[in-house]
């Protein structure tokens, strides 16, 4: 966790290039937050697991982070950044709180921000935060930065999401 007046990010648990083949399972990761006075693209980053490489299955780990992590914080529980193949299975995320300062940054409780080929299935991803008056940030169950590698593969076991949970305080902003 980090306090401080500069851009900064926190995680529970970091995965990067060079770890293949892992079984990231039974994690139970909460109040991971990180809050400065910064805003927009320098505003704070909290991570629940942020994957940056590798492949590797996440399987029953327990994520509640948000909490803490006020002013226009970037929250995401599940974050995967990484350019390879991975599976996300039985997978409890939780993003909680409020945004205390009028914040434009949006939250997830799984975040794709790559186009690596990817499973999720039989996760539930939960968000619950919350705005005070004056911020836009909109605060999502689960998205993505592309629909590359979604579907049409040759390996179709890697591509797909089936049978999750996904809960936003505002239905209509469940997915992005």
């Amino acid at each position: 966790n980090q306090i401080g007046a500069a851009a900064y990010g926190a995680f529970g648990i970091g995965i990067s290039a060079g770890v293949t083949g892992s079984l990231v399972q039974r994690n139970r990761i909460a109040t991971v937050y990180c809050d400065n006075t910064a805003t927009g693209a320098s505003a704070p980053l909290s991570y629940g697991i942020h994957v940056t490489g590798g492949t590797s299955i996440y399987a029953n780990n327990s994520i509640a982070i948000g909490y803490l992590s006020g002013n226009d914080g970037k929250v995401i529980g599940i974050n995967d950044a990484g350019s390879t193949a991975n599976l996300y299975v039985y997978n409890s995320v939780d993003i909680l709180g409020t945004a205390f300062a009028a914040g434009v940054s949006s939250t997830y409780a799984f975040y794709r921000a790559s186009t690596g080929a990817i499973g999720i299935r039989n996760n539930a991803f939960v968000n619950e935060r919350t705005n005070t008056a004056g911020g836009t940030g909109v605060h999502y169950a689960i998205g993505t930065a592309s629909t590359t590698n979604w579907i049409g593969n040759s390996n179709p076991a890697l591509v797909t999401s089936d049978f999750n949970f996904l809960s936003a305080r505002d239905v209509s902003k469940t997915a992005d």
